[in-house]
C-alpha cells in the first residue's frame, strides 16, 4: 500500500539540506568565498517540500532560497536518530553509530565548521547542536548553520498554522518552519 508523502526517507529519516551562497556580485571568481547558510531539519524528506515537487504544503520561502541558491539532492541522513545523524553530518569523515551521552564529538574531531574557520570564515549555529563553540570573530565570509527542531516529533505547531496544509499536522509543521 502506497503511503502519501512518504518514500525512502520513512525508514531512513532524511535531512533537509538547503544550501545557498549569498554573493556580492553576479559571478563567482575562483578566489571568492561566498557566505554560506545551511539549513537542516530532522525527519524531513526530499519529497516534503514544494521545491522538490510536493504540492500538499506551501513553502514559498524555502522554495525561493532553493531557486536562488544551491540545492543538495544527494545527501542522505546518516542515521534514523537525530544525535548520530547530527554527528556524522558535522564531522564529514565517518558515520557515527552512537554517541551514548558522550557530550558530543571529541574535541579533536574535524568538522566542516572547523575547516571553514581555518579558511577565514566566522561560524555560527542556531538550533539543535552537538558541538561548535563561539570563536573569535573577524571580518570575512561566514557559515551559519541552522538546525530546525521542526518536523521532529513531537510535532508542536502554532495554532495559526494548524489545518493549513493538505497533509495534516506534519504538513502544517513544515509550513510553519518555512515562515521562520
Amino acid at each position: 500500500m502506497k503511503q502519501p508523502f512518504c518514500g525512502w526517507h520513512c525508514w531512513l529519516s532524511a535531512s533537509l539540506w538547503c544550501f545557498f551562497g549569498s554573493l556580492q556580485g553576479m559571478f563567482v571568481t575562483r578566489n571568492s568565498r561566498p557566505n554560506i547558510v545551511l539549513f537542516m531539519a530532522d525527519d524531513l524528506g526530499v519529497g516534503d517540500l514544494c521545491c522538490y515537487g510536493n504540492n500538499s504544503v506551501s513553502t514559498p520561502n524555502i522554495d525561493r532560497l532553493a531557486s536562488e541558491g544551491v540545492r543538495l539532492t544527494q545527501h542522505l541522513a546518516a542515521a534514523s536518530m537525530c544525535t548520530p545523524r547530527m554527528a556524522s553530518s558535522s564531522n564529514l569523515n565517518r558515520d557515527v553509530v552512537w554517541l551514548g551521552g558522550s557530550g558530543g564529538l571529541p574535541p579533536n574531531e574535524t568538522t566542516f565548521a572547523k575547516l571553514l574557520q581555518h579558511r577565514g570564515y566566522r561560524t555560527g549555529l542556531i538550533g539543535m547542536a552537538l558541538t561548535l563553540k563561539p570563536s573569535s570573530y573577524k571580518r570575512g565570509p561566514f557559515l551559519l548553520f541552522i538546525s530546525f527542531l521542526h518536523v521532529h516529533t513531537p510535532l508542536v505547531t502554532k495554532e495559526k498554522f494548524v489545518g493549513h496544509s493538505k497533509f495534516g499536522l506534519y504538513g502544517d509543521n513544515v509550513e510553519e518552519m518555512d515562515w521562520m
